[in-house]
């Protein structure tokens, strides 16, 4: 049984689905966190190329979220690369809209969530999703 197929059996057939905490896991990122103040924009693109390498290797499907406040690029463009960029829009920030999508989730046991805040995690749990 290879990795995909692995997943599959654990997910109940469904593809597997990523969900990233974005400004969160760049923060986590040494080689990211330098740009954070010079070049956000450039900041989420380069986290953005990294998720699209991982999710084409791995035949997942992967969703990373980012704060609207402040910074939301001029051209949003939803798919980059295969992966799915959303932005939280006010009031709603992006721990909010990462729970209302799992909540939401038809087989929430598909979805892994990259994030290391303690609500996210402790509601994606509740759900049977993973968190990593």
């Amino acid at each position: 049984m290879n990795r995909e197929q692995g997943m599959e059996k654990r997910t109940g057939g469904a593809r597997p689905r990523i969900v990233v905490d974005g400004y969160n896991v760049i923060h986590q990122m040494p080689e990211l966190v330098p740009y954070l103040d010079s070049d956000l924009e450039h900041t989420r693109e380069r986290l953005i190329t990294l998720l699209a390498s991982y999710a084409a290797g791995h035949g997942v499907k992967v969703t990373v979220v980012f704060d609207g406040r402040g910074g939301q690029p001029s051209a949003v463009r939803p798919v980059v690369g295969g992966v799915e960029v959303l932005y939280s829009r006010s009031p709603q920030d992006a721990d909010q809209r990462i729970k209302a999508m799992i909540t939401r989730e038809k087989n929430p046991k598909s979805c892994t969530v990259v994030t290391s805040d303690r609500s996210i995690i402790n509601h994606v749990r509740d759900y049977k999703a993973r968190t990593i």
